[in-house]
């Protein structure tokens, strides 16, 4: 029978120590060991199968500018990797300069040509299935340029699993137009600017 290092690290000291002490005391060592194992292995399964948090990997996206001067849309893909439903119910946030003005998910129509007040947030809730991938469309207006963060975002997703609802931060990797390893003029280059600052430096004018 295969032994993980992690139980092995476990049981190793302890079976030096159990063949010193009486009977009774071993019975006890012995069973708590066990347990303790039986709890790590137990905890590992149910991380793993997103029976807690939800399993929402190699998220990935890309985004582009929206309307000129006013806001840029992101669109993201998130898999269901657990071994059960998940249902969405709301992604996306405000930010610095950025306010979020609608969130569309499974949409079958293409990009609708409206001003971005007058977009609604539609989809919402969405079940995922097991390994579902469900298409998110975040529209975002710029309302300060200069006030627009650099550096990592991530994209909070709200969702409700079988013990109640949640948010989970996604660190997706999106892609955009200034998205290279090209230094900018600040000496940032795209990725380290973030998808939020290299989106917006696109939409603002120079």
């Amino acid at each position: 029978m295969y032994v993980s290092d992690q139980v092995g690290a476990t049981i190793e000291p302890v079976a030096g120590l159990s063949s010193r002490l009486p009977a009774y005391k071993r019975a006890i060592l012995v069973s708590t060991v066990l347990a303790t194992v039986g709890l790590l292995l137990g905890a590992g399964w149910v991380w793993d199968r997103g029976l807690i948090v939800p399993v929402l990997p190699d998220t990935h996206g890309v985004g582009h500018p929206y309307k000129k001067n006013t806001g840029f849309v992101v669109t993201l893909w998130l898999t269901n990797r657990a071994d059960h439903d998940v249902v969405l119910l709301g992604a996306g946030q405000d930010g610095r300069g950025l306010k979020l003005s609608a969130v569309q998910v499974n949409s079958p129509d293409a990009l609708p040509e409206l001003r971005l007040d007058r977009l609604r947030t539609t989809g919402f809730p969405a079940t995922l299935g097991r390994d579902v991938t469900a298409e998110l469309r975040l529209f975002y207006t710029v309302t300060d340029c200069s006030a627009v963060t650099a550096g990592p975002w991530p994209v909070p997703i709200r969702v409700r699993q079988w013990w109640g609802e949640m948010s989970v931060d996604l660190r997706p990797e999106i892609d955009t137009e200034f998205m290279d390893d090209a230094p900018a003029a600040d000496g940032m280059n795209g990725k380290s600017r973030g998808w939020q600052r290299s989106l917006a430096d696109q939409v603002c004018p120079t």
